[in-house]
């Protein structure tokens, strides 16, 4: 007996006849060879309610059964969710571990200015953020099945945008990184800090692009993969860089790190996209 869900995409085969000799061995239906013969009528009644029983079964484990295949969207949603979860512990909890030896290092005064250092990267990394994110995710996860150029197209220009809106930010902080140290924050020693540091702008903007169109493409798990890479790279130069130059060498550590983010968000990019049969070039 085939029997299959509603939607006609989960197949299940039952053999009737072991669900006669199932039936056989106790209750009404029973029959034994001892017997010598069973007749035809019985036999057919027989063979009705076997059948009727073993569709009664097949239908509910083949609804059952695909829900659980692996492209469902509940499943999707949950490998993704899993994956982004164990991202964000990885790398969370390897900057932590990374952060308590440097603060101890720095001292309270420079602690504090590291993390000022940090807040006006951040903020001046807005403009950049607006040209990626959930738009990016959301339309190259739309597109990349049914249409791949259109979703290359969209993240060549996400990641156009992002290098466009960084470089622009980027020369604003250089530009005004003197007079906001000077004036605003109160401490010239951090102008220089504030200007080398403004590299990380433009970088914090290709990463978010590269890290939304991976996200676009379900590639959770390598995302998850590359956080632990990254911080397990990461953390040795910033320890080297806070111990041997102090404030500039965390800030010198910031920079190396994002930019090795990129360096590889790229190379799994590339793959990633190969393997969904989207080109990355940009023209």
């Amino acid at each position: 007996v085939d029997a299959s869900n509603s939607n006609g995409d989960c197949r299940l085969r039952i053999d009737a006849t072991s669900t006669i000799r199932s039936f056989g061995k106790s209750g009404p239906l029973a029959f034994s060879a001892a017997k010598g013969h069973v007749e035809p009528r019985q036999l057919e009644s027989r063979y009705r309610r076997a059948r009727s029983f073993a569709r009664r079964v097949a239908r509910p484990l083949g609804t059952v059964l695909s829900q659980a295949q692996p492209t469902s969207l509940g499943s999707r949603l949950m490998r993704g969710a899993f994956w982004s979860l164990a991202g964000a512990i990885i790398a969370r909890g390897l900057a932590l571990a990374v952060a308590i030896p440097v603060g101890r290092h720095l001292g309270r005064e420079a602690l504090g200015s590291y993390g000022v250092l940090q807040a006006t990267v951040a903020m001046f990394g807005l403009p950049a953020s607006f040209a990626a994110g959930l738009a990016t995710t959301k339309y190259i996860a739309e597109f990349r099945q049914d249409d791949p150029d259109r979703a290359r197209r969209v993240m060549a220009l996400a990641l156009i945008l992002g290098v466009l809106a960084g470089s622009l930010s980027t020369a604003a902080l250089a530009l005004t990184g003197p007079w906001l140290a000077s004036g605003t924050l109160g401490d010239a020693a951090l102008g220089p800090l504030l200007q080398g540091g403004s590299i990380l702008v433009i970088l914090n903007g290709i990463s978010l692009a590269q890290s939304s169109s991976l996200a676009g493409l379900e590639a959770f798990r390598q995302i998850a993969r590359t956080s632990a890479i990254l911080g397990t790279i990461s953390a040795p130069i910033l320890l080297s860089g806070t111990l041997l130059f102090g404030l500039r060498g965390a800030v010198g550590a910031l920079v190396i790190s994002q930019a090795l983010t990129v360096v590889i968000n790229q190379m799994v990019l590339r793959k990633v996209s190969r393997e969904a049969g989207i080109s990355t070039s940009l023209a």
